[in-house]
């Protein structure tokens, strides 16, 4: 095939371009394809220099000296992995994975290694991870507080700098801060102080919530205003003290808190005493948290309680078999660097398969077995249809199923077990609540001591399963292996005396059959032949087979349901906790919580526990609260009594002041105008001062959401700041590094000066303008340049 194409020349480049091609080779070299941003950093020409000639040099390569390597953590998204970040004459001139890290390196170089010893060695990064350094270089980065230029509107983007003592004076005292009146500080909101007098009132507003009766309720309430008399002025409304205390009018949010920064900020929020301290899970993945919160669950003193907001997810490099529905680890999904080799590793090796439900044709799906472009929302239906396909032909785990109670589990050497024996009242078809003993008369009720306090009881009623067609009492937790409970699997409106009842599975499997493999498909928009082959395939490795799901399935309306089903398809494998199957993740504790770690930080922290509603109604159900009383069905705005950290709620709850308005709103490391599904609707809240008086942002740049603050304060990148990473398998600490001399948003180099300890970087003047202060509490090795 012939061409009248001219290759240009190396030399050859567009007329405006300060870039050669020949140059932009070089540098690609050292940065990957980030040399034509990184070329105007100070240092950088030497490295390019010592990278194109090291042998005619006579020298090394530096940037394989251990000693200009510095070990840290990624976070350039939320997985974390090791990297190694290799600077030169104090610049950051490349990032590598770190090779003692299981998440870059598979399998990792082993722990004794002398780091001497590893500074040619590199463990893998995504282009994601190795584009931090962009991040940190970034000419835009503020390294001032900026405010908003009085006399302008939030959303015009002028500013003017001034110091970080006279902002945070200034946010805490309030005043005519813009020349548009008074804007009220957080010391305005700070009223209520008293620790003790916070309990009381706490608990006094939940007996007004457990009163049932309507006009008692209200005659709590006024009991409420007499008991507290002194203190009404401290409540947003007297008249509906369950809003809590004016406290509760300042709002912190947050899109990505990790810890250590995560336990100051909650010092700071319980010395605050608000309720109003809220994260990003609902737009990250909330139903697969809150799925996950639900089934784990346990019955403890007479209730269901202590479910963990945590996701299971797929061993896959011990799998056999695995589908991934919504999810794609070649490109996402807790990391290339840590999930793809050992999915490769696996299938190359030991014939692993896997198939890929995604609308997309991902990378992923491009190396799978089978691709099953299911409609987006459907994959609970798809679940279901597989489910049905198990149970039509008995292709589940019956002995782990039948598993009632711990003895039998631990009977089988089983670390879990289900309900799915423990059978169900049917109410005019449609199920309800478990089953008791005490409701068939074959097993009365007893009294139990407390967990939390022995000298303390509850009445325990035993849950019914039937084996070989007898009722038999259920204790979930007993571990006599005389009364390891194996029950029938598979019961379909057995009457009991006057109650009719179903086995927990033959709910499911009712569910599974309310449509006929060809309608499942339909719903899917696949084939049912093709749904059939990978039901039968992913039965045909027992607990070696997973289905592993991620944001993909959760992130509808119906998240929960779709989260819901494809873990109970898990279920009927068994593969909870087995090697090849559904794992949970399970990581150090930065916090020094957990048993046996030498210090909580939470021990000594001050404040008053914080009370009453927030902002975005969560854990608490409107039918107990007062505003019912007032008000009735529809409520104003969506009540959430089973889920946190519902992201979408918190601005547009703040422009409709319901249930309350809110005074001040901290943002911290999130841009919901960007992240959350019609972002720019929360725009006319944002720069409405009559509705959010005081708007504060923590940010490294002036972003989509920080453009329409009062304050931004300039943020660290992750490779400048102290902090644990704790999502990943291993938790890393991510450790300050050398990574040069910021610059100011005129794009100069700030000079570096000591002042009382701390290191002050004083950006020079623009013409009439202030200077750019960043004061590094924190330290900063760029001392040393």
């Amino acid at each position: 095939m012939s061409s009248d194409r001219v290759s240009p020349t190396l030399d050859e480049r567009p007329e405006d371009c300060g870039l050669s091609r020949r140059q932009f080779v070089k540098l690609s070299a050292i940065a990957g394809g980030s040399a034509a941003f990184l070329g105007n950093l100070p240092g950088f020409a030497k490295i390019a220099s010592a990278q194109e000639s090291p042998a005619a040099a006579g020298i090394d390569y530096p940037l394989v000296d251990p000693a200009s390597q510095i070990y840290t953590v990624c976070l350039q998204c939320n997985t974390g992995c090791g990297i190694k970040v290799k600077l030169h004459d104090g610049i950051a001139a490349k990032i590598e994975g770190n090779p003692f890290s299981p998440m870059t390196m598979y399998p990792h170089i082993p722990y004794e290694t002398p780091i001497t010893d590893v500074g040619t060695i590199d463990g893998a990064i995504c282009p994601k991870g190795q584009a931090g350094i962009q991040s940190v270089y970034d000419p835009y980065r503020l390294v001032s507080v900026v405010k908003r230029k009085p006399g302008t509107n939030r959303g015009a983007n002028q500013w003017v700098t001034l110091p970080f003592d006279q902002a945070v004076s200034e946010i805490v005292e309030g005043g005519d801060l813009f020349g548009e009146g008074h804007v009220p500080g957080l010391r305005e909101s700070w009223v209520l102080t008293d620790k003790d007098v916070a309990k009381a009132m706490a608990d006094a507003i939940k007996k007004i919530h457990d009163e049932k009766d309507a006009e008692a309720k209200m005659g709590r309430v006024e009991a409420f205003k007499v008991d507290f008399a002194d203190h009404l002025d401290d409540l947003i409304d007297p008249d509906h003290p369950d809003f809590g205390p004016r406290n509760n009018q300042f709002t912190f949010a947050w899109g990505r808190l990790k810890e250590a920064r995560k336990d100051l900020i909650s010092r700071f929020l319980n010395a605050y005493g608000t309720a109003n301290a809220h994260g990003h899970t609902t737009v990250c993945q909330g139903s697969l948290y809150f799925t996950g919160k639900a089934m784990s669950e346990q019955y403890l003193d007479g209730k269901w309680q202590n479910g963990q907001k945590f996701y299971w997810q797929g061993d896959v490099g011990n799998s056999e078999f695995a589908i991934f529905v919504g999810s794609s680890p070649f490109e996402g999904n807790y990391g290339p660097p840590f999930r793809s080799p050992r999915i490769m590793q696996n299938s190359v090796d030991d014939g692993m398969r896997f198939v890929v439900v995604d609308p997309r044709f991902s990378k992923t799906a491009a190396k799978a077995w089978k691709w099953l472009p299911a409609k987006p929302g459907s994959e609970g239906a798809l679940a279901l249809a597989m489910i049905r396909y198990l149970l039509d032909q008995d292709r589940y785990n019956k002995p782990y199923l039948a598993a009632a109670n711990q003895a039998a589990a631990k009977a089988m050497g089983e670390p879990t077990w289900t309900e799915a024996t423990w059978l169900v009242k049917i109410e005019d078809g449609v199920p309800g609540k478990f089953l008791r003993a005490s409701e068939i008369g074959i097993a009365e009720k007893e009294l139990r001591p407390l967990s939390t306090d022995p000298e303390k009881t509850f009445e325990f009623d035993y849950f019914v399963a039937l084996v070989d067609g007898v009722p038999t009492p259920v204790d979930p937790y007993e571990e006599d292996p005389e009364k390891a409970i194996r029950g029938d699997l598979l019961v379909d409106n057995v009457v009991l005396g006057e109650i009719t009842v179903k086995s927990s599975l033959q709910v499911i499997a009712d569910s599974a059959h309310e449509h006929s493999p060809e309608e499942w498909a339909e719903i899917c928009g696949l084939d049912a032949a093709d749904i059939a082959e990978v039901a039968h395939e992913f039965s045909a490795h027992g607990r070696k087979a997973v289905a592993d799901i991620h944001r993909g399935v959760s992130q509808h309306t119906n998240g929960f349901y779709n989260v819901l089903a494809w873990y109970t398809l898990n279920a009927l494998l068994g593969n909870f906790d087995h090697a090849g199957g559904l794992i949970k993740l399970t990581t150090y504790k930065a916090d020094g919580s957990k048993k046996g770690q030498p210090f909580s930080l939470k021990q000594g922290a001050g404040g008053i526990a914080p009370f009453g509603t927030s902002i975005i109604r969560h854990n608490e159900k409107y039918e107990k609260h007062t505003l019912f009383q007032r008000d009735g069905y529809p409520a104003k705005r969506n009540w959430y009594p089973l889920s946190s950290d519902v992201y979408q709620e918190i601005i547009p709850s703040i422009g409709d002041a319901y249930p309350y308005p809110v005074k001040a709103l901290m943002l911290y490391m999130g841009s919901p105008v960007y992240s959350l599904p019609a972002g720019h609707a929360q725009i006319p809240i944002l720069m409405d001062t009559k509705k959010l008086p005081l708007f504060v942002a923590i940010d490294p740049f002036i972003g989509e959401t920080s453009m329409y603050a009062d304050y931004i304060f300039p943020d660290q990148m992750y490779l400048e700041r102290w902090e644990f990473q704790g999502t990943g398998r291993v938790r890393g600490l991510r450790r300050l590094l050398a990574p040069g001399r910021p610059l100011s948003p005129d794009g100069r180099q700030p000079r570096l000066r000591r002042e009382g300890g701390r290191i002050r970087l004083r950006a020079r003047r623009r013409r009439g303008g202030a200077p750019y202060l960043l004061h590094r509490p924190e330290g900063n090795p760029a001392e040393r340049l």
